[in-house]
């Protein structure tokens, strides 16, 4: 009896001296669970997750590590398979990022981050965005979201100073770098290589003139558009420039109280030049056609003065957007669309947002500003043809832009570049 009782007491000895194991249904330090005990749980007592080795639920693969590049990313996913797995919104088995479904999230939704400390978007064209950021115009490859300056005017300016750049048809760009009193005039290419610049002197007695706008034409003249001071204590004027493209001398340089503020431009169908704006900030707003004599001849005249204007479309479906000049910061301006042709115009729609701008893409528009009942930032796209909502986020927002790839670009208000889904 006494070895019997001596046997039972080693081997409860023995056993609670044992070696912690996975598989013996008890729960030992560093096991997160054990298969005994829960049933989701793996063969190396680990809650399952992505980059276990194990291929779960909801994964299209799982090789156990964090490496995107070895055919299976560390999301576990395989977008493009046309099966929607576990983070993924959608799966439609394409490359077309303007359907809806893209990098498999759908429309509205964010998907990355690229570059940040930018204000405003200046153009996009095939694999770059080019942007003012930090007082540099940078491009923004969007395959590696790569920054390379392309023009610092950060040291140029005091602390009155601005800038204002514009992205021409052929790719290059043209920048009016301001001191507050001579604006110099520089026109660039996406490879950083100035082609030339230009002070320019106010004309007839000007105080100082600001850029808007710029187009190039097929005669080889850029036209640019803006705002000016003829003096101290006088309403701003509207300012039209003529340039030769090649070597920015100056063919038409008016200064004129009579002139509209353009603030948009655009070729209409038979070639000539539209434009939208101001008729000196508080008198109404006006779509014009300028004549080769840089003269303007009135379209349309708008019932309440833009402060941010552009166009969207071409030939026969060309709009006007203009966001009207606020008279207060709680006032609630509408954002309105206007249907332009040669002869005429008529307003198509208006909605409500405090503080609305609008940006002009084909095959849409984006409304940036913010609703005045919850007082939150929207983002919303909106069908350029029936001008009906197709999105809407709540974000705020500085400014957007359409890249080559299909993704719609977002500055923050913190100056971050996103990437959406159109």
């Amino acid at each position: 009896m006494k070895s019997m009782v001596r046997c039972v007491a080693l081997f409860l000895l023995l056993a609670g001296c044992r070696e912690p194991a996975c598989g013996d249904d008890i729960l030992d330090p560093g096991e997160e669970c054990e298969p005994g005990l829960d049933s989701d749980c793996t063969l190396a007592c680990r809650t399952p997750r992505c980059g276990d080795g194990v291929v779960q639920e909801g994964e299209a693969c799982d090789d156990g590590n964090e490496d995107d590049g070895d055919g299976c990313p560390s999301t576990c996913t395989i977008c493009g398979d046309e099966v929607v797995h576990g983070l993924e919104r959608c799966d439609d088995g394409n490359n077309d990022n303007m359907d809806g479904c893209a990098a498999c999230l759908t429309s509205g939704s964010f998907v990355d981050r690229l570059a940040s400390d930018c204000h405003r978007f200046v153009g996009a064209f095939d694999g770059a965005l080019v942007a003012n950021c930090g007082g540099v115009v940078s491009k923004i490859a969007l395959e590696t979201g790569t920054v390379s300056p392309l023009l610092d005017y950060s040291s140029i300016l005091d602390s009155y100073g601005s800038a204002f750049s514009v992205m021409l048809s052929d790719e290059t760009f043209i920048a009016s770098v301001h001191d507050y009193v001579v604006p110099t005039l520089v026109r660039f290419t996406s490879d950083a290589e100035v082609l030339w610049t230009l002070p320019i002197s106010p004309p007839s007695d000007g105080r100082a003139v600001y850029m808007r706008g710029a187009v190039l034409l097929e005669d080889g003249t850029i036209v640019i558009t803006g705002l000016g001071r003829p003096e101290r204590g006088v309403a701003d004027a509207g300012w039209v420039l003529q340039l030769d493209a090649t070597d920015g001398s100056i063919l038409h340089n008016v200064l004129d109280p009579g002139l509209p503020l353009f603030t948009g431009l655009a070729l209409s169908a038979s070639g000539s030049l539209l434009a939208v704006g101001n008729m000196r900030l508080s008198d109404g707003g006006l779509i014009a056609s300028i004549q080769s004599d840089m003269s303007v001849v009135p379209l349309y005249s708008l019932s309440t003065s833009g402060v941010d204007t552009g166009f969207v479309g071409s030939g026969a479906r060309l709009r006007a957007l203009v966001n009207p000049l606020p008279r207060s910061f709680t006032r609630r301006p509408y954002v309105a669309s206007v249907a332009v042709d040669e002869t005429g115009a008529s307003d198509v729609w208006q909605v409500d947002l405090v503080g609305g701008v609008l940006r002009p893409f084909e095959p849409g528009i984006v409304v940036m500003g913010e609703d005045p009942e919850t007082e939150r930032g929207v983002l919303r796209r909106v069908d350029s043809d029936t001008m009906a909502t197709v999105w809407e986020v709540d974000t705020n927002t500085r400014d957007v832009i359409l890249g080559s790839d299909g993704f719609l670009y977002v500055v923050g208000s913190g100056g971050q570049i996103s990437r959406m889904v159109w």
